[in-house]
């Protein structure tokens, strides 16, 4: 087997007038957001501390992608189809090369390690609070090629959540308590609502309205899966910069999560922590009160 040591030089005659190629550039791009490559390689059981760019190509063909550890090592190759696998190129891949292949497929009913589908999902779900602009359409390009490959599916785009979300436990509670405001709907948030929204049907997350913020909205809290018993909060950071005119609310938020051991405050923006659902239940009138106070605000001052 190749060892493929020191790890190859950076590949920069792609031909973007396949569509593959441009795909395989806008992944590329992706690349440049921490926390899309961390989660990336998580998914496909490598280094997270890794980089990952186009190798140059030798006379027995390479993969469309090398991952380098922190030690300059090459921990792993990714190969990236629009459809299915290539299996008879996987094979001849991982028979010449001593780390692991893996295969990154279009479709998520195509059998892989990870689909450009599912990618597509999770950036615009659960990291689209993250983005700055530049990194905003870096993410619509990347979609949005991943759209054609999937004959104009847009199954990462929000959808009405479903009677499955809406019979979520947390919910139905935080929903009582913030009666006349709480809706459930697709993007964009109107002002003096909080709305919940899903892609996935899978989890949700309940956003208000901020002018600042990408997409005119701001996640307050959400579930990636439901039945983890764990919902995600997002950094004091990250609400103090999308509701500039209403630091007091943000700190009272923050303060609320610190009782319960969440402290969003040591963290960095883009980053979210996790919370006990059971805590928040337990507490849902208190969380509540919090949301609801702000959105019902007529003052620039609100969430």
């Amino acid at each position: 087997m190749i060892n493929d040591f020191p790890a190859p030089e950076v590949f920069v005659n792609e031909d973007i007038s396949k569509l593959e190629n441009r795909i395989n550039l806008a992944l590329f791009n992706l690349m440049l957001i921490p926390e899309i490559r961390e989660w990336l390689l998580l998914e496909l059981k490598l280094p997270i501390d890794s980089i990952v760019y186009p190798p140059k190509n030798n006379a027995a063909g390479r993969p469309d992608f090398v991952v380098v550890d922190s030690t300059g090592q090459i921990a792993g190759w990714i190969e990236v189809e629009q459809g299915g696998e290539n299996t008879q190129q996987l094979k001849t891949y991982r028979a010449v090369l001593s780390q692991p292949v893996k295969s990154l497929v279009g479709p998520e009913s195509a059998v892989g390690d990870l689909s450009l589908e599912k990618i597509a999902k999770k950036i615009n779900f659960e990291f689209t609070d993250i983005f700055d602009r530049q990194q905003s359409v870096n993410t619509e390009v990347f979609t949005n090629l991943v759209n054609q490959i999937s004959k104009g599916s847009n199954s990462w785009n929000y959808t009405e959540p479903s009677e499955e979300v809406q019979k979520n436990h947390f919910l139905i509670q935080l929903g009582r308590h913030l009666e006349g405001i709480f809706v459930y709907g697709t993007p964009p948030v109107k002002p003096g609502t909080a709305q919940v929204s899903t892609i996935t049907q899978r989890g949700w997350t309940v956003r208000v309205y901020s002018k600042i913020a990408t997409g005119g909205s701001v996640s307050l809290l959400w579930d990636q899966s439901i039945g983890k018993e764990t919902i995600r909060v997002p950094s004091y950071k990250r609400l103090a910069r999308c509701f500039p005119l209403s630091l007091d609310l943000v700190e009272n938020y923050a303060s609320f999560f610190r009782k319960l051991g969440v402290d969003t405050q040591m963290i960095s923006e883009k980053q979210s922590m996790s919370v006990s659902q059971k805590d928040l239940e337990n507490n849902v009138v208190s969380l509540s009160q919090l949301i609801r106070e702000p959105v019902k605000t007529k003052y620039p001052r609100r969430w």
